[in-house]
């Protein structure tokens, strides 16, 4: 099989310029980042995506690759001179969702659905915001159970979501709703599931819960910002990040979250700033 154009890895026109490519190289990066996706060729994918950009992005070898693949010189210097010349921080707008559900696992097939340019599956925290780590929350919550069977189901629940199976999962922590309804955890952990499932509005919903519980949960607001925000509720995206920020200031990716929020609207001053406060906080972000 031949390697894959360089241009399709990172799904951009071979004219494309480097603010558009850089642009993909951080959407797709972050999505097959190994510390947030799930999926067992992460780290191979990442490293593609690396070289892959390590070439597009130096216009002397982006030309030599491009009189590799059509015969021709590319059009990385147009590109750049496009970049140059710019009096404003204008952006295209993101391609349009298909027309069918994405696949349910992260790949580089066709159908996969985006909303505002962004893969709507996300796993474990996807896309920058910060991720409801099951095994912490396990933790936590088999301390303060008061109740010894929502603490088995709960913890079955955790052990049901690292192995992928969300649907069974929401079974075991519907009993430790049923148990005990004011176990903010609970709704958040399910949540997740939701979540994992594309059943973003049902997340919502538990992310309100939980959040009604326990107002000072920074991971349940991100958490909701990530669902607000792959609904295309960007503002709502914004403000759950905000709160999140406020109630732990010092988490990278939900700076990151919230910059790509602002960039779906197109406030790419804003979108900038939290990108650099994120990079400065986790270099993975960067």
């Amino acid at each position: 099989m031949r390697d894959q154009n360089l241009y399709e890895l990172l799904q951009v026109s071979e004219n494309a310029d480097q603010e558009i490519i850089q642009a993909a190289y951080r959407r797709l990066v972050l999505r097959y980042h190994p510390d947030r996706s799930s999926e067992p060729n992460a780290a191979e994918m990442t490293q593609r995506l690396n070289d892959a950009y390590a070439i597009l992005s130096d216009p002397t070898r982006r030309a030599d690759y491009d009189r590799g693949i059509t015969g021709r010189p590319g059009s990385s210097t147009s590109g750049a001179d496009q970049t140059s010349s710019r009096t404003s921080r204008s952006k295209p707008n993101p391609p349009p969702p298909p027309s069918r559900p994405p696949p349910p696992t992260w790949s580089s097939k066709p159908d996969e659905g985006y909303i505002a340019g962004f893969p709507r599956r996300l796993l474990l925290g996807g896309i920058g915001i910060v991720a409801i780590l099951v095994v912490g929350i396990v933790v936590a919550i088999s301390v303060t159970a008061s109740d010894s069977e929502a603490e088995l189901n709960f913890n079955e629940g955790g052990d049901l979501v690292r192995q992928g199976n969300y649907k069974s999962a929401i079974l075991a922590f519907d009993k430790v709703i049923q148990i005990d309804p004011d176990f903010p955890k609970a709704y958040a952990a399910r949540a997740l599931s939701y979540r994992h499932l594309e059943q973003y509005q049902k997340a919502v919903n538990d992310y309100d819960k939980a959040i009604q519980l326990d107002p000072d949960d920074a991971v349940a607001y991100s958490g909701r910002g990530l669902s607000h925000h792959l609904l295309g509720r960007y503002q709502r995206a914004i403000a759950d990040y905000t709160r999140a920020i406020q109630l732990d200031p010092d988490d990278a990716v939900v700076y990151f979250g919230r910059a790509i929020s602002y960039q779906s609207l197109g406030q790419y001053g804003l979108s900038d700033a939290d990108e650099t406060k994120a990079c400065s906080l986790d270099s993975r972000t960067c």
